[in-house]
């Protein structure tokens, strides 16, 4: 039906100038508009049934493979362009922008409907002279206005959801109120950290997936404790300790079964509590040891006088955002003393067991990093007054 049209887009050449872009986009967008009023059409004829859907928004997943946060979107817009005409027309002749449409759509609820289409012909043509993020602005500000007398309607379902991926990795995503999600925001926001010269660059995705990470590390290394200096984290992991020493080729892994690179184990390994299981065979248990504490609170307290915070170059976080980490690990015979201990926060310790990194912790507490390039860069231990190592040592081995 639509031959001539798809051959024109496929075989449509497309320049790559400013103006060509504009006029394209403009095109995609009107094109939107027209696609979403028919879709709401086709959703009112009740015509999806005719293939056995029970309703067009599934329908829509089943033979155009949106998700369904984008099949309801597209009923729902369509509802309302269909009882907004000064909205719908300044969009379809390019006045009103994709992003000032989103905002009206945006900020008019279902229930609101009705009261903006009285307030379309006075409020979009100003709408249409302002900033997208104005307009945002302009229609938030209506919408407290409007319902500043009504009920407060109660919160949509809040969602969290983190599932496995094939790679090892998590997928995370979900609905939070606006209360807990700026709440979040903020302390991502304040959780982000720069790039370090040397290290690699990440985007600013990463950067906040990395700040989140140091926030939930921090939560479970503090909530039930109380001091300056950190625990590790709570994470169970199940490894042979051939593997853990490299002397099987075997895997680590979570006590899902989900296996763990080796790069993670090591991290994890290097700053942890550890408990002792025996097993004959899979399934019976002859002994479960007292968990031990690979670094003792008395030595990670000696590492904290010590460094101060994140000994990798040029890093700035507190002793409080960081693990301990082991510059020669203790599974292939590094010892869990200071002189091979050096504190790193989070993504430096992420760093410094990933490929061809590496670290040394020399006699006068500098410490050494080596990037995958060659390149070394040291960094001097924060305190101004050092304990000398010998009393680092001793003061490591002192009870409380």
């Amino acid at each position: 039906m639509f031959d001539a049209l798809a051959s024109e887009i496929r075989g449509l050449d497309i320049s790559l100038v400013g103006p060509t872009i504009v006029e394209l986009m403009q095109l995609h967008y009107e094109f939107t508009v027209r696609l979403t009023q028919a879709i709401h059409r086709f959703d009112q004829l009740g015509t999806w049934a005719f293939d056995g859907a029970i309703s067009a928004k599934g329908w829509l997943t089943a033979n155009t493979r949106v998700s369904d946060a984008a099949a309801t979107r597209i009923l729902r817009d369509g509802r309302k362009l269909a009882h907004l005409p000064v909205t719908t027309d300044a969009a379809l002749d390019g006045s009103l922008g994709p992003g000032h449409l989103e905002a009206i759509l945006a900020a008019v609820g279902n229930s609101q409907v009705e009261k903006f289409a009285e307030y379309e012909p006075t409020l979009v043509p100003q709408i249409t002279k302002l900033s997208v993020t104005d307009a945002v602005m302009v229609m938030r500000h209506w919408k407290n206005v409007i319902t500043s007398d009504e009920e407060p309607a109660p919160e949509p379902p809040l969602s969290l959801h983190l599932n496995d991926l094939p790679d090892g990795r998590f997928a995370l995503n979900g609905t939070l109120s606006q209360d807990c999600g700026t709440t979040v925001a903020e302390a991502v926001r304040q959780a982000t950290t720069d790039d370090v010269e040397g290290e690699p660059e990440r985007t600013a995705a990463e950067r906040r997936a990395d700040a989140l990470g140091d926030i939930c590390r921090f939560y479970l290394d503090h909530h039930a404790t109380a001091g300056p200096v950190a625990p590790s984290a709570a994470l169970v992991v199940v490894a042979d300790l051939e593997v853990l020493q490299r002397r099987s080729p075997g895997v680590a892994t979570r006590i899902t079964g989900q296996p763990l690179t080796r790069s993670l184990l090591d991290r994890i390994t290097c700053d942890c509590n550890l408990h002792r299981l025996i097993t004959d065979g899979p399934g019976v248990v002859l002994d479960y040891g007292r968990r031990t504490r690979v670094i003792s609170d008395n030595l990670r307290a000696a590492v904290a006088v010590r460094d101060g915070g994140c000994r990798f170059p040029e890093c700035r976080r507190p002793m409080a955002d960081c693990q301990v980490h082991h510059v020669e690990h203790w599974t292939r015979g590094g010892p869990t003393v200071p002189t091979n201990l050096a504190a790193v926060c989070l993504r430096h310790h992420q760093i410094l067991h990933s490929h061809g990194w590496s670290a040394k912790l020399l006699p006068d507490a500098t410490f050494e990093v080596t990037t995958p390039t060659g390149r070394t860069m040291r960094s001097q231990p924060r305190r101004a007054s050092l304990l000398p190592l010998d009393e680092l040592v001793a003061a490591s081995q002192l009870k409380t």
